[in-house]
């Protein structure tokens, strides 16, 4: 399983906005081939959202992140953004 914790830091006033534009994503990203969760969580301490995503594999993420909806996103949201995208990619297994 591929687990990815992306931090996205957003200026405080434009929260809610890419909050309402991630719902699209997060709803298409949820129906791909390989998804096992995606969600998104609020930080109420740094403006910061975080998305929480596992991935059956690497193909499945690869592939998620050349979709039209993932692209958009990214298009769509730089100006809101305080810095660029943390994501961290873990290779986990349930026990």
């Amino acid at each position: 399983m591929i687990i990815v914790n992306a931090k996205l830091p957003v200026k405080e006033e434009k929260i809610e906005e890419v909050i309402n534009r991630a719902e699209v994503l997060i709803n298409a990203s949820r129906q791909h081939d390989g998804n096992i969760s995606y969600s998104l969580f609020q930080d109420v301490l740094d403006n910061s959202l975080m998305f929480f995503e596992k991935w059956e594999s690497k193909e499945a993420l690869d592939a998620h992140m050349q979709t039209p909806e993932f692209i958009a996103f990214g298009e769509d949201i730089k100006e809101f953004v305080t810095a660029p995208l943390e994501a961290k990619i873990i290779v986990g297994e349930e026990i």
